[in-house]
């Protein structure tokens, strides 16, 4: 059997078991979302008391499998186009994406803090295409490391730009542009409502605002939580529905030279 792995990380990267903890729910369910028998396969091996998820996130536990699904089929979609394309994950925590869309060409590089890539190297293994970045998204040496090879880039955030303020989501708009200029990217976001002093920190409406942080943006795609399996959403989030739409979103983006 594999030993238990303990959890020692501060609370805000201690947050990433919460994306992880709702794919592997939603690995059981009898049609689901999306599949994912890797977040099973760790949260088995994980010493954490994950039934404080259930209690606290329970009515929004579909939140996180629809940014997966969200972000596979934007995956797919780019990489049937760029067969041998560099992925960058920031913030990449426990994500599983990768072994999900692996095509067995593209190049893929996950990039967190020293202490999220030691945990993750207890459940992957780097190979030739599957490489760690120990170090901060706001370190940007990272960009010399994943310069574009000539097929194509794109880089992912998932849950991560709502913790930075706007001057940091500015610059690192300003850095990709100007070290990946053939780079998309692909990331959530969150309402403006919830950046109230608390841990999260940027909010946008609407992602066809985001050339008013950066005129090189071009905007590829938007997506809302709220608009897609509505059938697994409860009762309360249809009926609000009209009014929480705009709450949560994801959008895909590409950096005009």
């Amino acid at each position: 059997m594999s030993r238990r792995v303990e959890i020692h990380l501060d609370p805000l990267s201690e947050s990433m078991l919460l994306p992880l903890w709702a794919r592997a729910v939603e690995s059981r369910q009898r049609r689901p979302i999306l599949e994912d028998p890797y977040a099973v396969q760790f949260i088995s091996r994980i010493a954490y008391d994950f039934s404080q998820f259930e209690k606290k996130y329970g009515r929004m536990q579909p939140l996180w499998p629809i940014r997966a699904y969200t972000f596979d089929q934007v995956l797919r979609a780019f990489i049937a186009a760029h067969p041998q394309a560099l992925i960058v994950n920031l913030g990449a925590g426990l994500d599983t994406t990768f072994f999900r869309v692996d095509n067995g060409q593209i190049r893929w590089y996950d990039l967190d803090l020293p202490e999220v890539i030691a945990l993750r190297r207890e459940f992957v293994q780097e190979t030739e295409r599957l490489r760690f970045i120990s170090g901060s998204v706001l370190d940007y040496s990272w960009c010399d490391r994943v310069r574009d090879k000539g097929d194509g880039q794109l880089l992912i955030a998932a849950g991560l730009l709502m913790y930075l303020d706007e001057f940091t989501v500015r610059t690192l708009f300003d850095r990709v542009a100007t070290h990946c200029p053939t780079a998309e990217m692909l990331f959530d976001f969150i309402s403006p409502r919830f950046v109230k002093g608390g841990k999260y920190k940027w909010g946008l409406t609407d992602a066809r605002l985001l050339p008013t942080l950066d005129e090189r943006i071009v905007l590829l795609g938007q997506w809302r939580y709220y608009d897609q399996f509505p059938h697994r959403w409860s009762l309360p989030f249809r009926l609000l529905r009209p009014f929480i739409l705009k709450w949560n979103g994801m959008a895909h983006i590409r950096f005009s030279s």
